[in-house]
């Protein structure tokens, strides 16, 4: 950074050969988010941020957000949110080959429980909101709860149209991991207190939900559910342990239309740029699509930095 100007004119860089200065008239950042990073995922997204896995590069550091913030950037709303999806809790194994076959999309079928034995947010709503809501859980472990009527119906689907069906009483055991099973919800909390789960908390948390969505009142649960007013009343009944994994953070540096870096006044920070999940604040815990928000943002990007390079 030019100190008198307060540009952007270039940057250092490392490699197999040492460090050396690239000077240019426009640099755009685009190192692909911080999940990589547990301090950043502690400071900004949850104090159990060791707990969360990778489902992404080890790379994806926060190398952008912090030369950003370095040279004057804000940071953007949303820095606590992120996208990702819930997989088997420990000790199951995590492949990334595996990340796709094991991953449990169909919680907003399922009731979700903290380690309380308790319900923590409407699970109905989608299942990256309520990766982000366990991540904030204590310990960012839970557990998917449903009957063999939701099994039948709604887990046994392929997450996308045409695509294979996994089926969790096969992959997630394979992949070592823990599912609960038992013919009455009594039991199910029972076996749950094998995991640190105080089993009457559960018990009554399992049977009241069932007992208002049977009653057409699901608003009347502590924690209202809106939609997918699935019962829990079909044995065998199931109980998976999750942990969140995170895939790309959603804050980052705070852009323009035209992905100009800008400092906290809202004014563009000269010569610096800030493409891909570097650029925060496009999302804001919902996710319509990751790589469509890298394609329009590095366009933005690299356009507008042309014209002052």
């Amino acid at each position: 950074m030019d100190e008198e100007t307060g540009r952007v004119v270039g940057a250092r860089l490392g490699g197999p050969r040492g460090p050396r200065t690239v000077r240019c008239g426009a640099v755009v950042l685009a190192t692909g988010g911080f999940q990589g990073d547990v301090e950043l995922l502690t400071r900004y997204v949850s104090p159990w941020a060791d707990r969360l896995f990778l489902r992404a590069s080890s790379t994806s550091t926060g190398d952008g957000l912090r030369m950003a913030l370095a040279a004057g950037a804000a940071g953007s709303r949303g820095l606590q949110a992120f996208y990702g999806h819930l997989l088997p809790a420990p000790p199951a194994r995590i492949d990334p080959a595996t990340f796709r076959t094991v991953a449990l999309y169909y919680s907003p079928e399922s009731v979700a429980l903290n380690l309380h034995g308790e319900r923590f947010f409407d699970e109905s709503m989608a299942d990256e909101l309520t990766t982000q809501a366990l991540a904030r859980q204590p310990e960012a472990r839970g557990f998917l709860v449903f009957d063999e009527a939701c099994y039948r119906e709604h887990v046994l689907r392929p997450h996308l149209p045409d695509g294979p069906v996994h089926d969790p009483l096969v992959v997630i055991p394979a992949a070592g991991g823990v599912v609960l099973r038992a013919d009455s919800l009594a039991d199910l909390a029972a076996a749950l207190s094998a995991h640190g789960v105080p089993p009457r908390v559960a018990q009554a948390t399992l049977e009241s939900y069932d007992a208002a969505i049977a009653a057409g009142a699901p608003e009347r649960l502590t924690v209202p559910r809106r939609k997918r007013l699935h019962r829990l009343h079909r044995p065998p009944f199931y109980a998976i342990p999750v942990q969140p994994a995170i895939t790309f953070t959603h804050g980052g540096v705070r852009v323009d239309t035209a992905c100009r870096a800008l400092d906290r006044d809202g004014r563009p920070v000269p010569g610096l740029y800030v493409a891909g999940v570097d650029a925060g604040g496009i999302f804001y815990e919902g996710y319509v699509g990751g790589l469509a928000a890298s394609l329009v943002t590095g366009l933005r990007a690299g356009i507008h930095a042309a014209r002052v390079a």
